[in-house]
């Protein structure tokens, strides 16, 4: 910048201070020294001095003060300055010091952010997920559900299903749970009804076949079929009302299907128009909606038989009686054990149930339970019990409310001034129970947690409760939950290698690959090892299927375990850049993807996702001029990326990616692709040299430090409290990462640290 144009930003700061008044006159000295160097330096080629790419310019003198009250884009330029998006990787790059100077500036003279006032960012209220609404059933009643395929999947946000923003509540998903609530309290409890459960299926329930008279027919192979509710665990019988008109020298054949499989069979010796009754019995130990299917197996049909009525076999269905024959002994234990004895053979008394809900209630809804509330809940009994049904349903209609009840389905936190968007308070223990089990166990707070939040106990044993609780067999639910989004591992389910290019990959080496990984990941918690060894380990975990396909020697059964490699062994296995599940979900299904494994490490591993491509770019995919069974897939990324607006971005996405081309598409070692030798050597956009998987190991372990605990703090924060982080958690991360380092970085440390973090222990009113 000229002389002139630097008198020029002076004066604009002068009539700056007196339109913002004394306090902004400290801060021009600061912007001055410190900030506007950095943004000549490394914003104005492309952003100042006239250049306005992207149509933003940062350029005070040319914008004038209105930039000053532009919040929108001081957001984009803090964002992508955090998120190393910009300078472009091509360019040259700020340090990380460098960027601290330009953060701290647009929070504190932009954003007016105080670093006197802990603010712990507003949270929207979180609906309990798939995942822990089924953990939080087992530990309430102690019974297990199916929720994957009745409830539908949850949304996603910044990575994670845990976010109360995206967690909505649809009329179809109410429905769904208050369908979930009967089969609940039916596995737990057994029917309400003091009778046997019985039901009826008419023709006209059923479907398939077609209507003649009082029967549904099939005149040729084929089924008649309906759904049916097992309402709860035991032994049912069906009984089939039917018949079948002669032919052939056989009984017509019927085949009973359950759930898609043969389970029974009969013969049909009542001739039609008569009838007999069939019945099969069935065993079912969970609640639940089946489909039941009576097939016709031996069709036959002689039209030339001079007895009219032997030309044709058909198979006539008149109706169908599904009756309970028992329900499983274990309910009434269960219903003893949560009723603490109240059973009597008179029933349930208003005191009774007065007693069980002032136990219970706490549970359901993780909270004391003022008694206005559990009055509600008896009035609801007592209106229930007056239209003449048993106190025992009266008693599970009350529990089912609880269960389809704001105070269950969603993690309500308490507020003692709701109406103060402003306030800053402190959790109280009840709440930090609920933070802290649904965190590391996707469940409700158990007893010890509750107990210790009664006696305000829970925040000074903070320490020894995290460590209990990683110990504990249900934090397995946050390796699941936590490891698989954040690495991405769900995915695994949706990889589909080529069989013809990729034989060796089944569904069972599918699922090593995927124990593999929560296997190491387990360790480095429960052990408290270093976090770095999440990307450089001298050793993995394996099954002998792992072994086989890593090419280990040795004797393996099938459950994991440590193997310490050799020092070769090492520098090509160890640490999650080289594991079968992660080379394989950020592959294609028929090659790698330099891409994907590149923006994998930026968006997991370093914290600095890179934007999306432009409007218009294709993918690899589209370029079908090229011949790509003689191009490397180096050779075809050179081309993809020859765009000028691609190229900044894959500087240092592609180079990563290269370096971990030895890795075919399910990770399997290789040295050549296509009969050339595999090249997986790349240059990053800020000049560093990389020469293979080890050396970007060494980088990220040496020279990025601080992006990969930083990241890794950030993702655990997000998916502890339920939001995005904003510009006001950084400071709150770079403390939990100071302590770490500290500490060692321990695994479990970071986890300590993120739960004494602000966020976690503050909340701001609503």
């Amino acid at each position: 910048m000229t002389i002139f144009f630097k008198l020029v930003s002076i004066f604009l700061f002068v009539c700056f201070t007196q339109l913002y008044g004394s306090a902004y006159l400290q801060k021009e000295t600061n912007y001055e020294r410190d900030v506007l160097p950095l943004l000549e330096k490394y914003c104005y080629q492309c952003h100042g001095d006239g250049a306005k790419k992207g149509q933003i310019s940062l350029d005070f003198e040319t914008e004038g003060k209105d930039i000053i009250n532009d919040e929108d884009l001081w957001k984009k330029v803090w964002e992508n300055v955090y998120r190393h998006n910009m300078p472009p990787a091509n360019k040259t790059q700020c340090k990380d010091s460098e960027i601290d100077l330009i953060l701290n500036w647009i929070e504190e003279d932009i954003f007016g952010f105080d670093l006197l006032i802990e603010d712990p960012g507003r949270l929207t209220i979180r609906r309990l997920n798939r995942s822990e609404y089924k953990n939080t059933i087992r530990d309430l009643f102690g019974v297990e559900i199916e929720v994957r395929d009745f409830f539908p999947p949850d949304d996603t946000g910044y990575g994670f299903d845990t976010i109360g923003e995206v967690l909505t509540l649809s009329p179809l998903l109410m429905e769904k749970y208050m369908e979930m609530a009967d089969i609940v309290l039916s596995k737990a409890f057994g029917p309400k009804e003091d009778s046997i459960y019985q039901k009826r299926f008419s023709i006209s329930e059923m479907e398939g076949g077609i209507k003649i008279d009082d029967f549904r027919v099939l005149p040729s192979a084929g089924k008649i079929f309906s759904k049916v509710r097992i309402p709860y665990p035991g032994k049912y019988s069906f009984t089939i009302e039917a018949s079948a008109s002669r032919a052939g020298n056989e009984l017509a054949k019927l085949g009973i299907k359950l759930a898609g499989k043969f389970v029974d069979f009969a013969q049909i010796d009542a001739e039609y128009p008569s009838t007999k009754k069939y019945t099969f019995e069935f065993d079912f130990k969970d609640a639940k909606e089946v489909s039941f299917a009576i097939h016709f197996l031996n069709d036959y049909y002689d039209p030339n038989n001079s007895n009219r009525r032997l030309r044709d076999r058909n198979l006539y269905i008149r109706k169908l009686d599904v009756s309970a024959l028992d329900f499983d002994s274990k309910n009434l234990k269960q219903k003893r054990k949560l009723f603490h004895n109240g059973i009597a053979d008179e029933g349930f008394t208003e005191k009774t149930v007065e007693r069980i809900l002032e136990d219970l209630l706490p549970k359901i809804f993780r909270r004391p339970i003022a008694p206005s509330e559990v009055k509600r809940y008896i009035k609801l009994f007592r209106i229930t019990t007056a239209s003449n049904v048993s106190s025992f349903y009266a008693l599970q209609v009350v529990l089912k409310a609880a269960l389809v009840s704001p105070h269950f389905l969603f993690r309500e936190e308490y507020q003692p001034e709701k109406n103060n968007p402003l306030i800053i308070y402190k959790l109280d223990d009840y709440t930090l129970a609920s933070r802290l089990s649904y965190f590391l166990w996707s469940s409700t707070p158990d007893e010890r947690l509750m107990q210790l939040a009664k006696e305000k106990r829970l925040s000074s044993n903070l320490n020894e409760e995290v460590v209990r609780m990683i110990q504990n067999k249900k934090s397995d639910a946050f390796i699941e939950n936590f490891a698989g989004q954040w690495l991405q591992i769900r995915d695994l389910d949706l990889a589909i290698p080529d069989q013809k290019r990729f034989p060796l990959f089944t569904s069972k080496l599918r699922e090593s690959m995927r124990k593999e990984t929560e296997s190491f990941f387990a360790y480095i918690l429960r052990e408290n090892r270093s976090v770095f060894e999440f990307i450089q380990s001298n050793y993995v975990f394996v099954n002998q299927s792992m072994a086989d396909f890593y090419n280990l020697d040795g004797q393996f059964g099938n459950q994991f375990e440590k193997v310490v490699l050799s020092k070769k062994n090492s520098t090509q296995r160890g640490g999650f850049l080289t594991q079968a599940s992660i080379l394989t979900v950020t592959s294609n299904a028929t090659r790698t993807s330099p891409v994907k494994r590149g923006r994998w490490i930026l968006d997991n591993i370093l914290g600095a996702p890179p934007k999306d491509p432009p409007p218009g770019i294709a993918e690899l995919e589209d370029f079908q001029e090229h011949n790509s069974d003689n191009l490397s897939i180096r050779e075809q990324m050179a081309i993809h990326s020859r765009n000028v607006s691609c190229s900044s971005c894959h500087a240092n996405m592609d180079a990563m990616g290269y370096t971990m081309e030895k890795f075919d598409a399910i990770g399997t070692l290789r040295n050549f692709e296509n009969g050339k030798q595999i090249d997986s050597r790349g240059q990053l956009g800020s000049g560093e040299k990389l020469n293979g998987v080890q050396d970007l190991k060494t980088f990220i372990i040496k020279d990025k430090t601080d992006a990969f605990l930083n990241c890794l703090a950030e993702k655990l924060l997000t998916y502890a409290v339920g939001r995005g982080m904003e510009y006001y958690d950084r400071r709150a991360i770079k403390e939990i990462i100071s302590r770490t380092k500290k500490e060692g970085n321990g695994f479990r440390d970071l986890i300590i640290n993120v739960i004494k973090s602000k966020p976690f222990l503050l909340r701001k009113g609503g």
